[in-house]
């Protein structure tokens, strides 16, 4: 989990996947997932998802798995609207590990829309929490049909 704490934005379809210093075969990914759009098509002004992913392999296995997603519209030349956003574990092996969330809030300007969450980890051992870390992970996406995620530990 100290590796997930490394400040990283990602943008527009891509994936980072950086190693882990002295843990070999231990790596952290990041990456968005939003469709594309060719510019002649008429789903250019639409209601649009964006998702963002940071996840950390052992040896090739998913072990952890954050997602963040934001719901938004947008008319081509700016956003109109930002509906619903989550941010869930949709991967976690390690049985001792607890995640928490708070203050979930969905924003948006004329050109970009986001969902943020503060989330905080915690290794749990016979009913006893011990706050390991935290950060703010958030996903957005824009009026050109443009996506990114961040996470920043506290």
């Amino acid at each position: 989990m100290d590796a997930f704490t490394n400040i990283v934005e990602v943008d527009n379809s891509q994936t980072l996947t950086e190693t882990l210093d002295d843990y070999e075969g231990i790596e952290i990914s990041t990456e968005v997932v939003t469709p594309s759009v060719n510019k002649d098509d008429i789903s250019i002004m639409a209601s649009r998802t964006s998702t963002y992913k940071r996840y950390v392999t052992v040896f090739g296995i998913k072990i952890f798995q954050s997602t963040s997603v934001v719901d938004y519209t947008h008319n081509g030349k700016k956003v109109t609207g930002v509906g619903a956003g989550d941010h869930y574990v949709s991967r976690n092996l390690n049985p001792t590990l607890n995640i928490s969330w708070s203050g979930k809030r969905q924003t948006y300007s004329s050109t970009r829309a986001q969902s943020r969450v503060n989330m905080q980890w915690n290794f749990v051992h016979k009913n006893l929490g011990i706050t390991y870390g935290g950060g703010e992970l958030g996903v957005w996406g824009n009026h050109k049909n443009q996506a990114g995620g961040w996470f920043n530990a506290h």
